[in-house]
């Protein structure tokens, strides 16, 4: 399989030599939002929210653990309700 990306790699690049090969996962998926947010007013405002949040949750210790506990707490419930919904009872 391996063998088979490599060639297809070859081909995009020999059609569009200013394409570029990222290894990794996180980078393209980066590189994707950066891309639609340029484009999307919606998207990069989503983004900018996202990343302030992050940013005033990450500056307290006490913000984050409450942060951690409602998360768990969430998680936890729809864990609950999945289990408790499930027909088969597995």
């Amino acid at each position: 399989m391996r063998g088979h990306i490599n060639g297809l790699r070859a081909l995009i690049i020999q059609n569009c030599p200013s394409a570029h090969y990222i290894h990794c996962f996180v980078h393209q998926l980066q590189l994707t939002l950066v891309a639609v947010a340029n484009h999307h007013d919606d998207v990069e405002w989503l983004l900018g929210l996202v990343g302030v949040t992050l940013n005033v949750i990450g500056c307290s210790y006490r913000r984050r653990n409450e942060f951690d506990e409602k998360q768990t707490e969430a998680v936890e419930e729809a864990y609950y309700a999945w289990v408790n919904y499930r027909p088969d009872g597995v």
